[in-house]
């Protein structure tokens, strides 16, 4: 009866005692684990490494200067990497591709403007005459602003003054020149003149060697002079035959090869005039060689013709801020509508 009373308290016993040995066996295997590994050690360093005094300075510097700007990392000349804003593109109906606006590589919508250029100065590219307008009522269209890389916006930043004169022609006034006699005997050349395209001027003359005559449409002004007269042997349609020939200087145009009449041939002398259009005053006028002429606007100011090419004029003018000193400028012929 004791044993049965006393069953269950043994076995609780019994339990707490293999509870207590294992929990032991298990403390002492635990403290036996660390010794199978091999531990290394790193030695204790006592010593700093030294301050780099140069980049403290730096900071220090930099702190004083405040932070260096942040910049968009560019892409080309005009476009930078897109931050928070679109890119503009341009879809026109004629090219499956849209345009890049802003890529150097894209071919000008509006030649010979750059298509940047529009973008920059908030003008709209798609307008066809956009070329030609003139959004500060300065006097200078988008193009003309555009070539000299100035505002279109305002009219305190706009092109230079002779940037709107043109060389739209050169315009010829005939005049010939004829041998038609020569008396050996008296060394006298017998000349006819012709000047105009109708013929009406014109004029004889008897001259010698080292003589000189006018045009005849300025007759008061002796243009040429006779150098000197010789027998040459000029072929004609009847053969060569031995003909007077009369060297001729001209005074006024003047030229390194000397004018060769042959009498009973015609030779061409032509004037020339250069047609200049002068968009802010809106003037178109034959100038010639030499001729100097004012300008309405800007007021004051005044230029001179040196020369006419068939490509190209020259003129002169001198800069209110440095009146002392020409400018020289070529203009080449173009079509200031085109």
């Amino acid at each position: 009866m004791d044993l049965k009373k006393n069953y269950d308290k043994a076995l609780l016993v019994a339990g707490g005692i293999l509870a207590i040995a294992g929990s032991g066996l298990l403390m002492t295997n635990a403290a036996s684990f660390k010794s199978q590994f091999t531990v290394e050690e790193k030695p204790t360093k006592n010593e700093l490494s030294p301050l780099n005094i140069g980049l403290a300075d730096a900071a220090v510097k930099q702190l004083e200067t405040g932070p260096a700007a942040w910049q968009r990392p560019k892409l080309g000349q005009h476009k930078t990497v897109s931050l928070f804003a679109s890119t503009p593109f341009l879809l026109q109906k004629d090219k499956p591709e849209p345009v890049d606006l802003l890529a150097d590589s894209s071919t000008p919508v509006r030649a010979p403007v750059e298509n940047w250029w529009f973008f920059t100065n908030d003008l709209d590219i798609t307008s066809v005459d956009i070329l030609k307008q003139d959004p500060d009522r300065d006097g200078f269209t988008n193009e003309d602003e555009f070539r000299e890389q100035t505002n279109p916006n305002t009219s305190v930043s706009k092109p230079t003054w002779i940037s709107k004169l043109y060389y739209t022609e050169r315009v010829a006034d005939p005049l010939t020149l004829r041998l038609t006699t020569f008396d050996a005997t008296g060394g006298v050349c017998g000349l006819r003149v012709t000047g105009g395209s109708d013929g009406k001027n014109q004029k004889g003359y008897f001259k010698k060697v080292g003589e000189k005559f006018a045009d005849p449409r300025t007759p008061a002004v002796e243009r040429f002079k006779i150098l000197e007269v010789k027998q040459e042997m000029v072929k004609t349609k009847f053969g060569d035959n031995l003909t007077p020939v009369a060297i001729v200087e001209d005074l006024i145009d003047k030229d390194e090869n000397k004018l060769r009449l042959v009498q009973g041939q015609d030779t061409e002398r032509p004037s020339y005039s250069a047609r200049m259009f002068y968009a802010l005053d809106n003037d178109n006028g034959a100038r010639k060689k030499g001729e100097e002429w004012a300008l309405r606007n800007p007021a004051g100011q005044s230029i001179t013709l040196k020369d006419i090419l068939p490509d190209h004029v020259v003129v002169e003018y001198y800069d209110p801020k440095n009146p002392t000193t020409p400018v020289t400028k070529k203009i080449d012929l173009k079509d200031p509508s085109k």
